[in-house]
């Protein structure tokens, strides 16, 4: 610019660039002793950036494992409605208090609540360990110490298929 941008001339308003990319640049008057700077300026589109995305192959599923650990679910079967809020306070409310108390960590960024929220994380992370726990020391004594178990295998898709279906009409 080639002329003072304020009325008090002691502050002058600069664009920094690394080329000559600006064209039609303008000074308008405002109401505070600041100007109005406009310009246009060229920026070629950004090239569009390769992404990898990663899926889970879908065939690979054994819907015969599937469908043992949704048998084996430990969800009481009771359809007294005190159990199963019992059961849902035990296994899920954890992880909502977690998520709820980051939210408000990150907020308000303050130290006390940073500390509720470090001492959630570790009360969580230790039911999941112990959940992780249990689930593999279930797969081991379900091996009996056989090295070489065999996964069941499926005769034919439409085998798994109907399977499937009745393991969820029932």
């Amino acid at each position: 610019m080639y002329r003072r941008q304020h009325h008090s001339g002691h502050v002058l308003d600069v664009v920094v660039t690394h080329q000559h990319v600006l064209h039609d640049l303008t000074v308008k008057d405002m109401i505070s002793d600041h100007n109005l700077l406009l310009c246009m300026t060229h920026h070629p589109k950004p090239s569009p950036m390769r992404v990898t995305v990663t899926t889970r192959n879908k065939r690979g599923i054994n819907m015969a494992d599937i469908q043992e650990e949704l048998e084996s679910l430990a969800i009481p079967s009771d359809d007294d409605v005190v159990i199963l809020i019992d059961h849902y306070n035990q296994s899920l409310i954890p992880k909502c208090e977690k998520r709820k108390l980051g939210r408000t960590w990150r907020r308000t960024r303050l130290t006390v609540h940073k500390e509720t929220y470090c001492k959630s994380v570790v009360t969580y992370n230790k039911m999941l360990g112990d959940a992780h726990a249990k689930f593999y020391n279930n797969k081991v004594v379900v091996c009996d110490n056989d090295s070489k178990v065999k996964l069941p295998i499926n005769s034919s898709a439409k085998d798994l298929v109907d399977r499937f279906a009745h393991f969820f009409e029932a």
